[in-house]
């Protein structure tokens, strides 16, 4: 898709099927987008996530610093926008991205829409040299297990306190591009 025909972010998204799900990756400009639906997953998912009133309290700039490092990728469902993910660099690791942000809309979980989300990071980020791609993932977030262990991911065992909730623990999955 081009860049000038972008799909519009409606609130509530139609599911379709997995051969409806288009990705795109979005410019720093878009930021918006980003912040209309990132917010809209911290609202719907909170144990999965980090705390809605940390990013709410951001503006423009803050959420435009977003982009600095990283890419934001969205899954549209027909023109409605259903999923979003981020890829950011491994600090002094190139060939590893960490995917983060992950979230699919209630209506549209079972779809297809996480695959496509994290094909389209690997299909971005593999002509790059990377080979790894890194996922943290809440204990207690069991669906998000099966989703990327689903997805090719594993465990690395390699668990740490997730920074700012005290008491909540994260568990690191890696996918090794070119297997799974």
């Amino acid at each position: 898709m081009a860049r000038g025909d972008r799909k519009p972010a409606d609130a509530d998204p139609d599911p379709g099927n997995s051969a409806d799900i288009s990705v795109n990756v979005l410019a720093p400009a878009e930021w918006p987008l980003i912040r209309r639906l990132r917010r809209r997953a911290l609202r719907e998912s909170p144990d999965a996530l980090v705390a809605y009133e940390d990013e709410a309290q951001w503006d423009g700039r803050d959420w435009a610093k977003t982009f600095d490092a990283s890419r934001w990728f969205v899954a549209y469902a027909g023109r409605r926008a259903t999923g979003l993910a981020r890829s950011l660099p491994e600090p002094a690791k190139p060939w590893q991205r960490n995917i983060e942000s992950v979230w699919v809309a209630p209506r549209s979980r079972g779809r297809g829409v996480a695959r496509r989300l994290i094909d389209a990071v690997i299909e971005h980020e593999a002509p790059n040299g990377v080979t790894e791609l890194l996922a943290w993932v809440l204990d207690g977030n069991d669906r998000a297990r099966v989703v990327y262990r689903r997805l090719g991911f594993e465990t690395t065992n390699v668990r740490q306190p997730f920074p700012g909730w005290p008491g909540r623990i994260e568990e690191r999955f890696v996918r090794r591009l070119g297997v799974g």
